[in-house]
């Protein structure tokens, strides 16, 4: 196979792919033993794509063949080891390296001494040392690749969708694109026909790009979570500095402006979006204290008259009332009564953390929309505080 046969952006993009993973991996799995076997097979499967096609015009082809033949025998010690580890025959390892070392070694000699690598054609055409360099090169590929297949199959199938299931059935579908790669390479040694010749570089390629995306899935699911994150501060934030002015004792930092927060985070955005959480939580759990029970009847009026979807009105009863109770507090008036009132929004306290950001998300938007801007309880209305000076004067 020569570079003239490729398709140039498909096996460059898969070339990219693979070395975007393998510079983006490194650190982890420099710190994580366990990830070292998987990111050293993505590693050398991109050296060895490099060397076969990228470097002619620099490097003998002899050399580079060579070259590319024994980084891929490296490679498939670094699968065989991954498969080991998953299957938890740690014992193997041992044997494992030691049958890969071998084979690489008999490769050398047999590519060196007679120059194997550089012939093609069927075993009736080419000496006995070429066939059995290939035989060796294509089998181990062969036997290797079936055995990552099975246990991909075995651990990443079902309905899972963890990253691990999903990284397990990209990377076995990008095995199941090179051993069909390799099992040509194997018919090819019986016959001369050239009719799957040019899906060659096609499944090379497309399995660089599969196995590249199995080794990302973890850094795609960080960022996924990271930007998360970063949305659920940025929407939060207006509802959380409206609430931190008129009760600041609950928030642990001076407020900042908005794009601070996101751009020069005092913390990571994780920790930030869960302190958003929490101290909007706190902060709505003093305010509503402000709010009497005529508050909440004017609001539920205001709410009913909007006549908004079913899934918005809880969480717009709860800004209208909000808005008013945070105009008392920063008014300097007293809570409304000593018991605090009926608490509203079923989604604070009484499930996960992500049913608790799902609804203050909806709350804030919420918060700035006509029926909470515009809600104003009739002032006439007397609040509790006044009917019991009342009394006492009756009294």
């Amino acid at each position: 196979m020569t570079a003239d046969a490729l398709d140039p952006a498909l096996w460059t993009t898969g070339l990219v792919c693979l070395w975007t993973a393998v510079i983006l991996r490194c650190p982890y799995a420099v710190r994580h033993p366990a990830q070292r076997g998987l990111w050293l097979a993505v590693a050398t499967a991109a050296l060895a794509m490099t060397l076969t096609t990228s470097l002619g015009s620099f490097f003998p082809e002899s050399a580079l063949g060579l070259a590319g033949n024994l980084t891929g025998m490296v490679s498939a010690g670094a699968v065989l080891g991954f498969v080991i580890t998953i299957v938890g025959g740690r014992r193997l390892h041992t044997w494992a390296c030691g049958t890969v070392a071998a084979a690489a070694l008999a490769l050398t000699v047999l590519g060196i001494t007679s120059g194997a690598h550089l012939s093609y054609g069927t075993i009736t055409e080419i000496p006995p040392t070429a066939t059995a360099y290939r035989l060796l090169l294509i089998g181990t590929h062969l036997a290797v690749n079936a055995a990552c297949v099975a246990v991909c199959w075995r651990y990443g199938r079902g309905p899972s969708r963890s990253p691990l299931a999903l990284g397990l059935r990209l990377f076995g579908i990008g095995t199941v694109l090179a051993e069909l790669y390799w099992l040509r390479l194997f018919a090819g040694l019986f016959t001369t026909s050239d009719a799957l010749l040019q899906y060659q570089p096609t499944l090379m390629s497309l399995h660089g790009i599969l196995r590249a995306a199995a080794v990302l899935v973890p850094t795609a699911v960080a960022v996924r979570r990271a930007a998360a994150d970063v949305r659920t501060i940025w929407r939060l934030w207006p509802l959380w500095r409206e609430l931190v002015d008129a009760v600041p004792h609950v928030a642990l930092g001076r407020p900042r402006p908005r794009l601070h927060e996101i751009l020069w985070p005092r913390a990571p955005w994780k920790l930030l979006a869960y302190r958003k959480v929490v101290e909007t939580r706190d902060a709505i759990l003093v305010l509503h204290g402000h709010a009497g029970p005529a508050v909440t009847a004017a609001a539920r009026d205001t709410v009913a008259a909007a006549a908004l979807p079913a899934e918005r009105t809880e969480a717009t009863l709860l800004a209208c009332v909000l808005r008013e109770a945070r105009r008392a507090r920063l008014a300097g008036l007293p809570p409304a009564g000593p018991h605090p009132p009926e608490p509203l929004g079923t989604g604070l306290g009484n499930g996960s953390l992500d049913d608790e950001r799902t609804f203050l998300l909806r709350l804030a938007e919420s918060y700035a929309t006509p029926p909470a801007l515009t809600f104003a309880p009739p002032r006439s209305l007397p609040r509790e505080e006044d009917r019991r000076d009342e009394r006492r004067q009756c009294a």
